[in-house]
């Protein structure tokens, strides 16, 4: 009898080996579920999420988790402020306070 580990789904996709089944890589993954939770989501959260350590999950994204998320974050922010979307939305959706965004804004 073989040996059961629970993953989660997205895991479960990507680790697949049945051709018949649609293949995600990992990193695409990963960086879907930063932007669909890009408000809450820290290295903690995508550590528990994808159950990997911050190792396994730096060498999928090539690159530091929290680095990662920041530069989705960054690149959202600046998307709204172009925009012209006001400072209390940006923040609700970036979880960015309001001064950070207006000094940024300042400076852009």
């Amino acid at each position: 009898m073989g040996l059961v580990i629970a993953l989660p789904i997205s895991l479960k996709l990507y680790l697949n080996r049945n051709r018949n089944e649609i293949q995600v890589p990992i990193k695409e993954l990963i960086e879907q579920y930063i932007e669909e939770n890009i408000r809450t989501v820290n290295v903690a959260r995508l550590k528990d999420h994808f159950q990997l350590s911050y190792r396994q999950l730096s060498k999928n994204l090539h690159e530091s988790p929290g680095k990662v998320i920041e530069n989705k974050r960054k690149i959202i922010l600046e998307n709204m402020l172009n925009n012209n979307m006001n400072l209390d939305e940006i923040s609700f959706k970036t979880g960015y306070s309001k001064e950070y965004i207006y000094r940024l804004k300042s400076k852009l």
